[in-house]
């Protein structure tokens, strides 16, 4: 979390000057978390998105073009690299605003729904939705999470878009500035 907070406007603004640059190395990418809640002040930026993957000779994946873009980014001095860079999650700040982190969650089509719901949040909420009903949360009995996907057993649910992911959990559609 950064140190300190910022406007909804200047954040959404800041935020959507990263989606256009992110945007040709991603198949899907979307500003998630406060500022999709239209929260008055925001600490972080959290974007979802799915990256255009490079193809090898057979069209199976070989590595990430968005990898490639944002390591370009990094050496150009157009961002800071954060603390964490993995496959599904890197972290950094623009160069502009060092105190301010950009959370990149980085999802596939299938684990998008899911993915979207849980980082738009708030915590509270996508623990609930992660939780089950017998314990407080919105997640019925027979189904559990795993692998960023909602499963009934061995079967994985077809959740690619929020609404899908809501409609799994027998729970009604909840507009992301109502969601506390």
């Amino acid at each position: 979390m950064s140190k300190s907070k910022m406007p909804l406007n200047q954040a959404q603004s800041l935020a959507e000057r990263i989606v256009m640059e992110l945007q040709p190395a991603t198949v899907r990418i979307s500003i998630a978390g406060s500022i999709r809640r239209r929260k008055e002040e925001v600490g972080d930026i959290e974007i979802v998105c799915i990256p255009l993957m490079q193809l090898d000779l057979f069209g199976d994946p070989s590595g990430s073009i968005l990898d490639i873009h944002l390591e370009q980014l990094a050496e150009a001095g157009r961002i800071i690299k954060g603390d964490k860079w993995g496959r599904k999650y890197k972290k950094f700040h623009p160069p502009s605003m060092p105190d301010l982190s950009v959370d990149l969650f980085i999802t596939t089509p299938t684990e998008w729904g899911y993915t979207f719901t849980i980082r738009t949040g708030p915590a509270d909420f996508s623990r609930k939705v992660v939780t089950p009903r017998q314990q407080g949360g919105f997640l019925p009995g027979h189904l559990r999470v795993a692998e960023c996907r909602l499963w009934e057993g061995a079967t994985a649910l077809e959740t690619p878009e929020e609404r899908d992911f809501f409609k799994a959990l027998g729970k009604e559609w909840v507009e992301p500035e109502k969601r506390i």
